[in-house]
């Protein structure tokens, strides 16, 4: 992230490191205690090498580096005693994190690439992945993301062929890290959007860093409201790991958001708060960063001898490390501030040593800000013809920048260019009204050349602005084009989804038949996109009348492909199969949408939750089973609950018989159907969830209304609490009254 300056990065995407797995740190130091005692039996064997290694790693957990180098040297020396050669690999390996993290980046190469050299020569496959990754992210590091992409992908291309997908989620979010520094957004968010797909869809780890870098692209694209709501859901799940590296990086963001915010108090308070648990576990690449921001703030409070001080510790920290592209950025800093103190001596060796360094490691955003930096200082000691050449080489860095942000549609509502094209016009016509002016001056001194001289200026001047205008004309073409392009794929595929949600209708019951079996009756459906992974089915057999809310596996198309799948076997278990029980139609539901699914060659998880209700019409009896969602009743103004059982309608590591419950009800009594879209939405003031207390504080409170008005009242609730966030999930509510 940038100062209003344009200055000071902090967007910084977090290191996920594949060995390290997140505990709180109560836990962590337990579990050392556990194994330092039991190496006291395993002194001198293999099992000691490998109770070592476990020690480093736990202490690489609690950002314990140097002692983790301890540990792994002994593991090490004691995994060559006995030819323990994949204890060995995994020892340095660990070892290499460690000196990483403590800025070692040299040494932790060579380490990596000797744990990468065994890991070879055993045919560990998944052990070479973790290296190729390691080694990426220490040439990242090192402002070499051409080499980090290739060693990267190395590891992803092994995770997607293994299906390592806790794995996996580590390589997209390094990967999108690398791409990232070289300005392409478009991949960045591509890979950072495949990772959270994953820890959504496996609950997998990673999901902090994936939500942490999305909140970055938020902030660059000045969104700042989105990122700070990404960057505090990232905070909160470091918190809650007790992952100090990590809750060091989300405090340094927002620390970046609150400067942009002008909330310079809150910006200086997590900056230095950050700053305090770097230097506690000595990590100084993270160190180096939270300095930079702060010094940026002290810049903003134009406090510049501070700013001064804590710029050039970063700029130290930076240079000892070789964190090329942590020193493009901190010069960078430096040349503002020297700006800001009016020594353009200073500010200008600064802005060229960044400008160069950017251009070796091919940083387009150091580039872009080092353009700039010059431009503002040549400007400043009245050079306005080299001024201008350096605003015209970031104008092309910018555009850079944004063209590659371009190369696949981002909604418009969260990406945005940096300036607009009136504001680039303005610029330009400042800068030549400069020019010309320095050129009235020389005419004034040189009266015998000055017409020649103006002409042919004017002449050189106007080719340029002409070629310029054809230039423009034509990538205005080429946008309007493409654009047309995209207008018909997008109108091909909504009519598309506008048709699938046509089928879809055709599975849900008509809610007038309800309405007529049970006229205090009413269903909210509110799908997140056209079609959804919500639905609700309904049944009448004799005098059993089924109804049911169920939620598939995802929303939108493959959620709405997945509810026909699951419509569909409620309606054999109960037509085909004559079952009345409603744990047995569940059971046998389970078994036909995993039939349906085995067909499939690959490994398929989809299905659904769901809450499913049977009226005896004859004898008024009520009887239930649920999948993950439980059943609300009320009777009077009391809310009872039925806890549903703990898997889904589809695969799962132990599966059970689903239990049929037997609800004793009166006249009155009020049964709530539901899926999790209502009490999962953010909103509010501070843009949380709703959560089910509230939820059913709303159903009691109003359960005395008309059914309809009810409903209403409960959708414009909804509505109210979601404000203009996004909708995130597809809502399904049923009421039966007896």
């Amino acid at each position: 992230m940038r100062a209003r300056s344009n200055i000071i990065s902090f967007y910084r995407i977090c290191f996920i490191l594949f060995q390290l797995v997140c505990f709180n740190l109560f836990s962590q130091n337990r579990n050392i205690d556990s194994l330092e005692k039991l190496l006291l039996k395993h002194p001198n064997d293999t099992m000691g090498a490998k109770i070592l290694n476990n020690i480093c790693l736990q202490l690489n957990n609690n950002a314990n580096y140097r002692e983790a180098i301890i540990k792994g040297n002994e593991s090490v020396a004691l995994s060559q005693k006995f030819d323990f050669k994949k204890c060995e690999a995994n020892a340095l390996s660990n070892m290499g994190v460690s000196y990483m993290y403590l800025g070692s980046f040299d040494t932790s190469l060579l380490i990596h690439n000797k744990a990468l050299t065994i890991r070879r020569k055993l045919n560990d496959v998944l052990g070479m992945s973790r290296s190729y990754s390691n080694i990426g992210l220490i040439y990242q590091n090192q402002g070499k993301f051409n080499e980090a992409i290739n060693y990267i992908n190395k590891s992803v291309a092994i995770c997607e062929e293994h299906k390592a997908n806790d794995m996996l989620v580590d390589a997209y979010v390094n990967l999108a890290n690398s791409y990232y520094y070289l300005g392409d957004r478009s991949s960045t968010l591509e890979y950072l959007l495949r990772g959270l797909r994953l820890t959504e869809t496996y609950h997998l780890n990673g999901e902090e860093a994936c939500l942490n870098n999305i909140g970055i692209v938020y902030a660059e694209q000045k969104d700042y409201n989105n990122a700070l709501k990404y960057f505090e859901r990232t905070l909160k799940i470091n918190e809650k790991s007790g992952r100090k590296v990590g809750i060091a990086s989300s405090l340094a963001n927002l620390s970046g958001v609150y400067l942009y915010l002008n909330k310079l108090d809150d910006a200086l308070e997590t900056g230095k708060r950050s700053i305090a648990i770097d230097r506690e576990i000595g990590h100084k690449s993270s160190l180096a960063n939270g300095i930079g921001n702060l010094a940026g703030i002290y810049l903003t409070k134009l406090e510049y001898d501070t700013a001064l001080k804590y710029a050039k510790e970063a700029y130290e920290l930076n240079k000892e490390m070789g964190h090329k592209e942590g020193i493009t950025n901190i010069e960078t800093l430096l040349a503002k501030i020297y700006i800001s103190i009016n020594n353009y001596t200073e500010a200008e060796k600064y802005a060229l040593n960044s400008l160069k360094l950017s251009k070796e490691i091919n940083l387009l955003t150091g580039i872009r800000d080092g353009e700039l930096a010059l431009s503002d200082i040549y400007t400043a000691i009245k050079k306005p013809g080299m001024a201008f050449e350096h605003y015209k080489a970031y104008i092309a860095a910018r555009d850079s920048l944004n063209n590659s942000d371009n190369t696949r549609e981002i909604t418009q509502k969260e990406m945005n260019y940096e300036f607009t094209k009136e504001k680039e016009k303005q610029q330009l016509e400042q800068e030549k009204k400069e020019i010309e002016n320095a050129l009235m001056q020389k005419q004034q001194r040189i009266i015998i050349f000055s017409v020649i001289g103006g002409l042919i200026l004017v002449l050189i001047f106007s080719l340029f602005l002409f070629k310029r205008y054809k230039l423009t004309q034509q990538q205005n073409q080429i946008i309007n084009n493409k654009n047309t392009q995209i207008e018909e794929q997008n109108k091909e595929i909504i009519d598309s989804i506008t048709y699938a949600k046509r089928l879809q209708d055709a599975i849900l019951p008509a809610i007038a038949s309800i309405k007529e079996t049970f006229p205090n009756s009413f269903v909210l459906y509110k799908p997140k996109a056209i079609v959804a992974g919500d639905f609700y089915w309904a049944e009448k057999i004799k005098d059993l009348y089924f109804i049911a809310a169920a939620d598939s596996t995802g929303h939108g198309v493959p959620g709405a492909i997945v509810s026909v799948v699951c419509s569909n076997a409620l309606n054999r278990s109960v037509k085909e199969f004559n079952l009345t029980d409603t744990g047995k139609i569940l059971d046998k539901t389970r078994e036909l949408v995993l039939e349906t699914f085995e067909k499939s060659s690959e490994d398929v998880k989809d299905g659904m939750d769901i809450s499913f209700l049977c009226v005896n019409l004859k004898t008024k009896s009520v009887s239930w089973s649920g999948a993950n969602n439980a059943l609300w009743y009320v009777q009077g103004d009391q809310l009872k609950e039925i806890k549903p059982d703990k898997q889904p309608i589809g695969k799962t590591d132990s599966p059970k018989p689903f239990v049929s419950h037997t609800i004793e009800s009166a006249p009155g009594t009020s049964f709530y159907l539901f899926t999790d879209g209502f009490a999962d939405q953010f909103g509010g003031p501070d843009g949380k969830k709703f959560k089910y207390k509230q939820f059913s504080d709303v159903l009691v409170k109003n359960d005395h209304l008309d059914p309809e008005k009810q409903r209403d009242l409960i959708e414009r609730t909804f509505e109210e609490w979601k404000g203009k966030l996004e909708q995130v999930d597809d809502v399904c509510l049923i009421r039966i009254k007896l």
